[in-house]
Formats: C-alpha cells, sequence, structure tokens
C-alpha cells in the first residue's frame, strides 16, 4: 500500500437499537479508502525512541454509505 500497489479499506457496520421507536433495530454501514499512506519505522536515539509512524488519507468510496433497507446484504 505504501508503494502505490494495493489498496485499502476500511468498511464499518453498526447496528443498534432505535431510540424513539421500540423494537426497531438500524443498522448504518460506511466504506472508506486509504489513499497517500506513509509510514516512519520506529527510531531508537540513545533513551530516546520515537514509535512508529503511519499516516494515510481516509476517502469515502462505495455504496456502502447507507442506512437501514439500503445497505447491501
Amino acid at each position: 500500500m505504501i508503494s502505490g500497489k494495493l489498496f485499502g479499506y476500511i468498511v464499518i457496520e453498526a447496528t443498534y437499537d432505535d431510540r424513539l421507536a421500540a423494537n426497531t433495530r438500524r443498522v448504518s454501514q460506511h466504506a472508506i479508502q486509504l489513499t497517500q499512506i506513509t509510514f516512519s519505522p520506529p527510531k531508537l536515539d540513545g533513551q530516546n525512541k520515537t514509535p512508529a509512524q503511519f499516516t494515510a488519507m481516509l476517502v469515502n468510496v462505495g455504496k456502502h454509505n447507507c442506512a437501514d433497507d439500503e445497505c447491501p446484504k
């Protein structure tokens, strides 16, 4: 992914109870593509240690940005 040869996605699905309609279960989905990825390995400089760092741009994509009946099964 860092070299630009692979794609990365995060797909989130949340299921929750409707607080206004009793016994109604809701679902929401969201898809995010990871782009412009950078990675810096951890560094050790004497007693100081810098942890690994990972950055990415997050872009909304696809038909998974939906709620309830609109979501693909």
